[in-house]
């Protein structure tokens, strides 16, 4: 027997689906949204025991401070490897939530963002290429050229993500509003830190850019476990 979509979602879409596959969607969105979460907080802090890693003007003292703390930069590459792996199908996720009349500009959003989580990926691995590799050597001249470098390409890379990050939230919440499946409080933590993360593309040229990255990865994780806990109250219902 099938069921209305709103009675499942609390919104206004209809999708050709019956209610136990519209439950098991949002079941797979929370299930993401919390993996992603998770992830992201533990590569945090992880990541927090080496306060120049974001810092572009010090990425020599960032070594200093990875070969103290070489296994908190290895986990912290893992976990953000974990986490930008667990957003791409998050994000495709609430795509597939929304009315398809509306979907448009979130799936574009959605392309820009797994291209840029992708790539982002890389930049994690070379952390843990960092930690594991190039700190026990950190004395040699060549391997603390070899790391800033590192370091640099990772910094490069990152700067994409947000930009690729800013422009698909922005997208989402687009869509977001149009659909009006979702709370409009968890349409605006979308919008918010769409915009914010869009300076964070600067990070490899400006450290008070890298520092807006506070702002929008806190209100970032705060939009993905809100979607998380709305979708896994409305999979009971």
């Amino acid at each position: 027997m099938t069921h209305a979509a709103p009675d499942v979602l609390h919104g206004t879409y209809t999708p050709p689906v019956n209610a136990s596959k519209a439950e098991q969607l949002l079941r797979a969105l929370a299930i993401t949204g919390f993996v992603t979460a998770a992830t992201l907080l533990a590569g945090i802090i992880a990541v927090a025991l080496i306060p120049d890693q974001l810092n572009s003007t010090a990425f020599d003292k960032a070594l200093v401070e990875i070969a103290a703390h070489r296994h908190a930069e290895i986990i912290a590459g893992w976990m953000f490897a974990f986490f930008l792996t667990a957003l791409i199908p998050f994000i495709w996720l609430v795509v597939r939530s929304l009315s398809e009349s509306g979907r448009m500009p979130a799936t574009i959003g959605a392309c820009v963002l797994t291209a840029g989580a992708t790539v982002d990926i890389v930049a994690s691995l070379l952390l843990v290429a960092i930690g594991h590799g190039i700190a026990p050597s950190i004395g040699d001249p060549v391997a603390r050229t070899i790391g800033i470098a590192m370091l640099n390409l990772g910094a490069a890379v990152d700067a994409m993500y947000n930009l690729a990050l800013g422009i698909g939230l922005i997208l989402i919440a687009r869509s977001m509003r149009a659909s009006g499946v979702w709370p409009k409080w968890l349409t605006r933590l979308a919008l918010v830190a769409g915009v914010l993360s869009l300076p964070v593309s600067l990070e490899w040229y400006s450290q008070l850019a890298a520092a807006v990255q506070y702002a929008s990865g806190t209100l970032f994780l705060v939009w993905v476990v809100g979607m998380s806990v709305v979708a896994a109250r409305r999979a009971r219902t």
